[in-house]
């Protein structure tokens, strides 16, 4: 029974160790002879952070770490999240390259944009 639980809580206490803090805005490098990792962007302190650059088909994980909903809504209506509730995310990929900027339709002047990148 013991070298069961220790089976099981080892992972977790590694997967939690491996969720440490993040900074407002992280780009991952592709993984070598895989598909791109998730590139995160975390709201925080009603800011979306520094601006990112992703490659075509990699995904944005964007995380709000408020304590208010906000949006993540392209301003050519490319994408739009709706509402991200506090500790909630939301994921998107891009299809093709270019510059996308973005805001909160709740906070107007939370801004930013990405690249993606062929």
């Amino acid at each position: 029974m013991l070298k069961r639980v220790m089976v099981l809580i080892i992972p977790l206490v590694l997967l939690v160790a491996a969720c440490g803090d993040d900074d407002a805005a992280t780009t991952t490098a592709p993984a070598t002879g895989g598909t791109a990792p998730t590139a995160v962007i975390t709201i925080s302190g009603f800011d979306f952070g520094d601006p990112i650059s992703v490659t075509v088909g990699q995904t944005v994980e964007v995380r709000n770490d408020d304590g208010t909903p906000h949006t993540w809504t392209s301003t050519d209506g490319g994408f739009d999240s709706g509402p991200i509730g506090a500790g909630e995310s939301f994921t998107h990929s891009f299809a093709a390259p270019g510059v996308y900027p973005f805001l909160c339709e709740i906070h107007t002047s939370m801004t930013g944009e990405m690249t993606v990148t062929g």
